[in-house]
C-alpha cells in the first residue's frame, strides 16, 4: 500500500533460495492485524502490484498479482488461503514467506498450528544481525529444506520445520513512509518501479 521495489527485491531473493517454480504475490483485501482508513481500494493494490511485476518481471508468467483472497471470506484469514490454494490447486506445494513483524505475531495468527504442521515458511529478517540471530535460534520446530511446488505431494511435508530465513538485503523502505511522502508531494520514484511512480 503501495508495492515498493523492497517487495520486488525481495521475491527475487525468495524465488531463487527457495527454488520457487511460481510466485504469487497475494493482495490482501483486509487483514485482520491492520485497521487501517488509509488503506487504498483492493483494485488499485492490485493493479499496481501487477504494473510493478510487469516493470520487474517482464514477461514472466510464473511471477503474478493474485486477487486470490478477493474471493474468501473476510477477514483474510492465511490458513484460508492455503487450504483454499491448495484444494484449487491441488498440484501446488505452497511455500509462504512471511516479514519478522509478522513471525513475532504469529502465535496470535488464526490457526497458526495448522500452518506451522502442513506449510513451508520462510521469514524475512528486517531487524539486522542481532534479529537474523534470534530467529534461527527458534525452537519452534527444525529447519526444514524446501522442495519446489507441485513436485511432491502435501503428506510428506506433514509436521513442518521452523521457519528458514531468506538471505537479502535489508531494505529500510516502508508503504507508510512512501504514503507520507505522497501526501508531501515528494519524489518516490527511488522506491517503486516506473509503473507505480506514474500510477
Amino acid at each position: 500500500n503501495p508495492i515498493h521495489i523492497g517487495h520486488i527485491q525481495l521475491a527475487k531473493a525468495f524465488i531463487e533460495q527457495a527454488h520457487l517454480d511460481a510466485l504469487w504475490f497475494i493482495v490482501s483485501p483486509m487483514n485482520p492485524f491492520k485497521k487501517d482508513d488509509t488503506l487504498l481500494a483492493d483494485s488499485m493494490r492490485l493493479e499496481m502490484t501487477r504494473l510493478s511485476i510487469s516493470d520487474a518481471f517482464h514477461d514472466n508468467t510464473n511471477v503474478q498479482a493474485s486477487d486470490y483472497e478477493f474471493h474468501l471470506t473476510r477477514p483474510s484469514y492465511m490458513i484460508n488461503t492455503l487450504e483454499g490454494i491448495c484444494r484449487d490447486n491441488p498440484h501446488y506445494e505452497p511455500i509462504l514467506l512471511i516479514g519478522e513483524d509478522n513471525w513475532q505475531r504469529f502465535p496470535q495468527w488464526y490457526r497458526s498450528d495448522d500452518i506451522l504442521a502442513h506449510y513451508p515458511i520462510y521469514v524475512y529478517p528486517r531487524q539486522g544481525n542481532k534479529s537474523r540471530t534470534r530467529l534461527s535460534e527458534s525452537k519452534v520446530m527444525p529447519i526444514l529444506t524446501l522442495p519446489n511446488m507441485g513436485k511432491i505431494e502435501r503428506s510428506s511435508i506433514s509436521q513442518q520445520a521452523n521457519p528458514k530465513l531468506i538471505s537479502a538485503p535489508l531494505y529500510d523502505i516502508s508503504s507508510t513512509q512512501i504514503r507520507r511522502m505522497v501526501r508531501k508531494g515528494k519524489d518516490i520514484t527511488a522506491l517503486v518501479t516506473p509503473s507505480v511512480a506514474a500510477y
